[in-house]
């Protein structure tokens, strides 16, 4: 039988990360360290693309990655 891992998530930001890890004992955090993110509005008129797109940032995960590092 395989191994299961739960991972916690949404919601998860540089800001509460290091302590969820801590709480929780859990070794491994699941973040969408995302942004807003601009669409084409012809995308969206067309229903291919979303009005409130979000996009991975780098800085988030960055930050998030600090914040985990500094316990």
């Amino acid at each position: 039988m395989g191994l299961y891992f739960l991972s916690p998530g949404a919601g998860v930001r540089a800001g509460n990360a290091a302590a969820i890890l801590a709480a929780t004992g859990a070794k491994e955090i699941h973040s969408s360290a995302s942004a807003p993110a601009a669409s084409d509005p012809r995308l969206v008129a067309l229903g291919f693309a979303a009005a409130d797109a979000r996009t991975t940032s780098g800085d988030a995960v960055a930050a998030l990655r600090a914040s985990i590092d500094a316990g």
